[in-house]
């Protein structure tokens, strides 16, 4: 055999000695649907591919569900429409509803006949059974006559009521294709109910009950109620008035997103927090029809959007005016010990500082002549504003809603600079933070006052950063987990590595640029970089994954050594002196064939040329002499070829053990382990409980 055949074969050899192949039939009703004329039939075949055995599952039940409604709308000769106009005094509307089913709970009797996986295709077989669907219309018709029977009893001064009956009625209605719904021989319901229903709705004017117009901030709840009231006649009572408000525009969360009118027509609720960063956001209140329905824990898309559309036709917006960071007008000023700092040296100061949170930050800058007027009756000792009460009345003073108040403090070896961030209409400290510069004993006055010019970009900078950080969520499968973060761009004043345990639930986070690892044993380590902006609300999702066998031996099979690297932590040391051995050995062993598969090949060379001279030779004495010489050269080449069998022999049996090495010694107690739920026959107060393993 040459060197080609042997390496194939070699190759064979693993391949064949760590794999299996599995071929499953697949049934005949995916080639061939049945055909009994008794039932809608429905195949739906979905692919895999990126999706998990629920998403799958449910894509393909919907899309069987839909193609068996599409059925009953062709067996009854296409879609049934109802269409009506309402006129009043103040309105002439015209309106289409088209009637269908698409979802699971819409098609009543549907059953699920068979299903079938392989490799990253999914089957699944549905059918219906004509009469029982002929059955459920039935019912849907009487059960829309029933509530609308019930609908005539009510009162119109409770429209609330009137609408559950109404609701319920039309959902009904909606079911029900190819047969009439009629009332007592003479109201057509399909025209009727929907007209009562929005003339109701109507009726029930929604208004605001307060101002419409708010100013908020990222990540923060809004400081005021938004309030909504209905204006009705003097008997018409609304109590229970189901009200929703939800954003037409931008993100946020509620308290409570679904309210009830109280006896006098009033509602609220509140913003929780506004996560958004758009800039306009609007915020929609509306009578929420669909809670009216009978049945709202079952799903009917179709429906519910036809509700909500009628519900929009009265409704209310809110406005809200967004600012991703601190932006209010301010006022800067910088005090010290007048003792060590002249007037003039705090002033160069102050305008230093002032320029700076110019440049650097949103803030609104009060003119500084008209703060220096005020200032003057102070005088600018550090003992300026030694309390809260001062500077309050500073800034009250100056019409400003915060008051940047930077305090020079000088020691014999070091100058620190605090910075005061406080809010004036709240009579709060929201930032304070110090920055620290060390010197000699005898440095000068130009010396302390040049360091801190020389920093100050860099401290208001981090005192910008810090005022408005980021609101990091980080969700984890694993709780618990230690995440080592490094800052890889911190201000001079910031730390650049911590330790945070997850999951982080909005942990403020400075703007800039984020690596985060993570080495927990028995998983794979987890690396990523992640970056927060200010006033940003980024979430992020780590799933660690668990060190596998399979995985193991995968590795291994590509690379000997790799597998037990793989499975190696500081609880497993001796797994990586093994990885490191197997490679080391496998890497010098197929070194060692490869040098000797190429001697043989020089030694065939030879053997072949003497072999040819002694099939040309004609004199006897020559016969004799290349005879000796090619069996000479025969016995070299066959020792050579021998010794590149057993070294690539060796080497593939060291690979396969290392393979298998892998697999079976791979550490225990990181093999997978499972919860399971079951009901066991224990019993307690009478009752079955369920038992984890």
């Amino acid at each position: 055999k040459d060197l080609t055949d042997i390496m194939k074969n070699l190759f064979i050899l693993l391949i064949v000695s760590i794999s299996m192949i599995c071929a499953q039939d697949i049934p005949d009703w995916i080639t061939n649907i049945p055909s009994d004329d008794d039932y809608y039939w429905a195949l739906e075949e979905i692919m895999t591919l990126n999706m998990n055995e629920s998403e799958y599952k449910t894509k393909a039940n919907e899309q069987a569900l839909l193609t068996i409604s599409m059925q009953i709308k062709a067996t009854v000769s296409g879609t049934v429409e109802m269409s009506a106009t309402e006129t009043t005094e103040s309105l002439d509307e015209s309106f289409t509803m088209k009637t269908f089913s698409s979802t699971m709970a819409d098609i009543e009797g549907a059953e699920k006949v068979s299903e079938f996986q392989m490799a990253a295709k999914y089957w699944v077989l549905w059918r219906l059974k004509k009469s029982t669907h002929q059955e459920s219309m039935a019912r849907h018709v009487e059960s829309a006559i029933g509530f609308y029977e019930g609908f005539t009893y009510v009162s119109d001064t409770d429209p609330v009521t009137q609408l559950q009956y109404l609701i319920s009625a039309y959902e009904n209605i909606v079911k029900v294709v190819g047969m009439d719904v009629i009332f007592e021989e003479k109201t057509d319901l399909r025209v009727e109910i929907p007209n009562k229903i929005r003339s109701i709705n109507n009726a029930l004017r929604l208004v605001s009950d307060g101002p419409n117009s708010f100013t908020g901030k990222v990540g923060f709840a809004l400081s005021k109620p938004l309030k909504v009231k209905v204006i009705v006649g003097e008997e018409v009572v609304p109590t229970g008035l189901p009200i929703r408000f939800s954003f037409s525009d931008g993100e946020g969360s509620f308290e409570n997103e679904l309210v009830t009118m109280s006896s006098t027509g009033k509602s609220e609720t509140k913003i929780s927090k506004i996560i958004s960063r758009k800039r306009v956001q609007r915020v929609r209140a509306q009578v929420d029809l669909n809670e009216l329905r009978e049945n709202r824990m079952s799903r009917f898309p179709a429906f519910e959007a036809h509700l909500n559309g009628i519900s929009q036709t009265n409704s209310i917006s809110f406005t809200i005016d967004v600012a991703e960071v601190t932006q209010e007008k301010i006022a800067v000023i910088t005090v010290g010990d007048t003792l060590i700092y002249s007037e003039d040296d705090l002033k160069r100061l102050n305008r230093s500082f002032r320029s700076e949170f110019a440049d650097v930050t949103d803030f609104k800058l009060k003119d500084e002549a008209l703060i220096e007027g005020i200032i003057e009756s102070y005088k600018r000792s550090s003992s300026l504003c030694a309390n809260d009460e001062c500077q309050v009345a500073i800034g009250k003073k100056l019409g400003v809603k915060k008051l940047i108040f930077i305090d020079i403090a000088d020691y014999p070896k070091q100058t620190t600079v605090t910075i005061f961030l406080r809010n004036i209409a709240e009579n709060e400290l929201e930032q304070e933070y110090t920055y620290s510069y060390d010197h000699s004993m005898d440095a000068g006055l130009d010396e302390k006052i040049g360091l801190i010019l020389e920093d100050a970009p860099y401290m208001v900078q981090d005192f910008w950063y810090r005022n408005n950080p980021g609101y990091l969520t980080m969700a984890c499968n694993i709780r618990g987990i230690k995440a080592n973060i490094q800052f890889l761009d911190p201000t001079e004043w910031m730390d650049k590595s911590y330790v945070k345990r997850l999951p982080l639930n909005s942990e403020k986070f400075f703007e800039g640029e984020y690596e985060l690892s993570i080495n927990k044993l028995g998983f794979e380590k987890y690396h990523t970089r992640f970056e927060v902006a200010m006033g940003d609300f980024p979430e992020y999702n780590i799933e660690l994954k668990a060190k596998r066998p399979g995985k193991a031996l995968l590795k291994s099979l590509l690379i000997p050594g790799r597998g037990q690297m793989y499975a190696n932590d500081k609880d497993n040391r001796s797994r990586l002196w093994m990885g490191l051995t197997y490679f080391s050995t496998s890497i010098g062993l197929a070194g060692g064939s490869g040098f000797m598969w190429k001697e043989f090949s020089d030694a065939k060379i030879i053997y072949e040329s003497a072999k040819t001279n002694y099939q040309v030779a004609i004199l006897t004495e020559d016969i004799e002499t290349m005879k000796a010489l090619m069996i000479s050269k025969h016995t070299i080449m066959s020792d050579k070829r021998n010794m590149a069998t057993t070294l690539t022999s060796i080497t593939a049996g060291i690979w396969l053990w290392n393979v298998i090495d892998a697999y079976l010694f791979f550490p225990k107690e990181y093999k997978t382990k499972r919860l399971t739920l079951r009901m066991g026959n224990q019993l307690l107060a009478g009752e079955s409980i369920p038992t984890s393993n």
